[in-house]
């Protein structure tokens, strides 16, 4: 994979209308896209003692997304504290990988630690909650 500029790996969150709002540029990042199957071996009943060989049905697709990041003003910080403390801790977030494309969807935000040094940092990991749309790169 081809190097690229940690700024040029954004991460946005909804505005709650139809845009998103800019939190940074992330580094020492992740994408894992794991796709789960599911058993659905049958054996023959006729011929019970014939080898079953297995048959599986892809059925479950999870797109996790960790890294770190330079969080861009005190609005972001906030927003991102108020969702890690949400009862319901997910919201839409689109994520541009210039080498891999942009995630656009719903994502739980499941850790989140903040530090400061001369800016505010944070370290996020993201997990899909429903259908994430996927766009190649141009």
């Amino acid at each position: 994979m081809a190097k690229t500029k940690g700024r040029a790996f954004a991460i946005k969150i909804s505005d709650g209308a139809a845009d998103y709002q800019f939190f940074g540029g992330m580094t020492g990042k992740s994408v894992t896209i794991n796709n789960s199957m599911i058993d659905v071996t049958t054996g023959d009943v006729a011929n019970p003692d014939l080898m079953a060989w297995r048959e599986q049905l892809s059925d479950l697709k999870t797109i996790d997304i960790s890294g770190d990041l330079r969080v861009i003003g005190d609005v972001a910080e906030k927003r991102l504290v108020a969702l890690s403390m949400a009862d319901d801790p997910s919201d839409m977030f689109e994520v541009l990988h210039p080498s891999l494309g942009t995630f656009v969807g719903k994502f739980v935000l499941a850790d989140l630690v903040l530090s400061e040094d001369s800016a505010t940092t944070a370290s996020l990991s993201l997990q899909s909650d429903g259908p994430i749309t996927y766009t190649a790169p141009a």
